[in-house]
């Protein structure tokens, strides 16, 4: 059902040619949340469609094929992920597809050769393409881990509580079976139990994984906002649990902050934010801040390396959940 906006044709176009212009710049910000008030159905539609342009051009035979093209794409998806999300809240329901890529002139080298398969491939029928048992869901998206305890589960903002999802990590072909149990802002987040049946050592981040939906949930609950902080911070110091520092434009409000699993000194990877700009995290649990430049991509508004993350996190926990992100430089 199409939505009437509030806002005026004038404004509306002021803001698809600003989200426009960002996007040609390579900035894109989307944030994790699940709101969908002053959704711009025309913007988020201009804005998926691009970015699926872009995956269309890195796929194999598209013009802008390289050696990075694997890392672009699966850091792009978890953009489009974010945004369909952002769209389905807004109650959009255009059909927005890719233009078909321009093939690499044929006097052109391949940038790389092809990719050799994995050592161990999955049989036919296995997680590795998908077991045939279950629809291949969320594409390309990242799966890293929640922070939280118990049993084998799951949480995500793509599917209601109650679903069934199957999750392989291609790097090892290991892989789990697990409900949704909770919410977030992801396709899945696997929990300590859960992530650690599928992790490889010392990672903390599957970049290469399928996730299939093997079961539907019994009766979706309807779609709900994340509850509000037991003590939302006020505006003005985020070394004391507050909103802000003051120095620093807030950005990314309600976004969870995770770590991506790369070694090196403290550093940022993002989607949302070009590499180069300085963005200063606090946990809001400990009152813990740290300062990092943006080093690396993501398909998220902010990513932390390890020894970044290990300054700011609380013992025992790879998710901050209450967190302020301020871009500072």
């Amino acid at each position: 059902m199409y939505r009437k906006s509030k806002i005026s044709g004038r404004t509306r176009k002021l803001l698809i040619g600003v989200a426009a212009a960002a996007l040609a710049g390579g900035a894109f910000a989307v944030s994790t949340g699940l709101s969908s008030a002053g959704e711009n159905c025309a913007g988020l539609d201009q804005a998926l469609k691009n970015n699926l342009d872009f995956i269309a051009e890195q796929q194999p035979g598209g013009k802008a094929r390289d050696a990075l093209s694997d890392a672009r794409i699966a850091n792009r998806q978890a953009v489009v992920d974010l945004i369909n999300q952002r769209r389905a809240a807004a109650g959009c329901t255009g059909n927005v597809q890719a233009q078909p890529p321009a093939a690499k002139p044929p006097a052109q080298a391949p940038a790389k050769p092809p990719a050799q398969a994995p050592a161990n491939p999955p049989a036919a029928g296995n997680a590795g393409t998908g077991t045939g048992t279950g629809e291949v869901v969320c594409k390309g998206s990242t799966v890293t881990l929640s922070g939280e305890g118990g049993a084998p589960a799951a949480s995500s903002g793509t599917f209601p509580i109650g679903t069934t999802l199957k999750v392989t990590n291609l790097d090892n072909n290991k892989s789990i079976t697990v409900k949704v149990a909770t919410t977030s802002g992801s396709c899945v987040l696997l929990n300590n139990a859960a992530f650690e049946g599928v992790r490889e050592a010392g990672k903390f981040l599957i970049r290469r994984a399928v996730i299939e939906r093997v079961g539907a949930a019994a009766n979706p609950p309807a779609a709900t906002k994340p509850p509000a902080a037991a003590n939302p911070p006020a505006a003005g110091n985020a070394g004391n649990g507050n909103a802000g520092t003051g120095t620093g434009e807030v950005v990314c409000k309600g976004s969870t902050v995770t770590l991506s699993g790369e070694g090196g000194a403290p550093a940022a990877s993002s989607g949302t934010f070009p590499i180069g700009t300085t963005l200063k995290v606090t946990n809001l649990d400990n009152n813990k801040s740290i300062t990092v430049k943006v080093a690396t991509t993501s398909g998220s508004c902010v990513l932390l390396n390890n020894a970044a993350f290990e300054g700011v996190r609380e013992a025992g926990k790879f998710l901050i959940r209450r967190a302020v992100i301020e871009r500072v430089g």
